[in-house]
């Protein structure tokens, strides 16, 4: 198995590689001046191989797929709402039910709906079913229609099999990764190479910006950026 030669996280890479890119390409006389190894055919292969490694950690195709799912997910999570909204008042007209109504798993699951946790949604609608088999007579006698609990199930089960699909999604990902450790050590190993040139240059050249070639700044503007898209989204 191949050691991974980078301690920064994998979703990071690329985009420190382009910030990487965006500053040697800028500063290119800098280094060209400082080493003859900073050539053009080095910056090409420097792009070429940051491709090869976006293509590995983003695949476009499967991310596509993935966006899909997760909308279907949040969609169907949200068709929730209105039969909760229902169910919620056979429940607290029913009688004799084996817990009582703020425990019977519509709270807890809107909550889950709220934080778009799929997962939480999934364990809640659990904990709902359990309590709608155990009570059904009682709700049945307030209204709760068999067509209800069929609309329910449906999207109950909808909601288990697309996120079964996002979990096989998100493995073949990290699979694709697992697969391709050498690449993206290799693209580590350049841009290690062109931090550590650009950090020597700024010592001796105020026109040159340490902060551009250091790992842990580069790390900060990735964290901004992705703190900014989601603001935007």
């Amino acid at each position: 198995m191949i050691t991974r030669k980078f301690n920064i996280r994998i979703e990071e890479m690329p985009v420190v590689g382009h910030f990487l890119l965006k500053s040697f390409e800028t500063d290119m006389a800098h280094f060209q001046a400082y080493s003859p190894d900073f050539n053009p055919a080095y910056k090409a292969a420097f792009q070429a191989k940051l491709l090869e490694a976006e293509n590995i950690i983003n695949p476009q195709k499967l991310l596509a797929e993935l966006k899909k799912i997760t909308n279907i997910l949040y969609s169907d999570s949200e068709s929730l709402r209105t039969l909760l909204q229902l169910l919620e008042g056979y429940v607290k007209r029913a009688e004799n039910l084996t817990v009582l109504p703020k425990d019977f798993g519509i709270l807890e699951l809107r909550k889950k709906i709220n934080n778009k946790n799929i997962e939480g949604v999934i364990e809640s609608l659990k904990v709902l079913f359990q309590n709608i088999d155990d009570n059904l007579p009682a709700l049945q006698a307030k209204g709760f229609t068999n067509q209800a609990y069929d609309k329910l199930k449906a999207i109950r089960d909808n909601i288990k099999l697309q996120n079964q699909k996002q979990n096989e999604k998100i493995s073949q990902k990290q699979s694709l990764v697992d697969e391709n450790i050498e690449i993206l050590n290799q693209l580590w190993d350049m841009m290690s190479n062109i931090m550590d040139a650009g950090k020597r240059i700024a010592r001796s050249n105020p026109k040159v910006l340490p902060d551009n070639y250091t790992k842990t700044k580069l790390q900060k503007r990735v964290n901004r950026e992705i703190t900014q898209s989601r603001l935007t989204q």
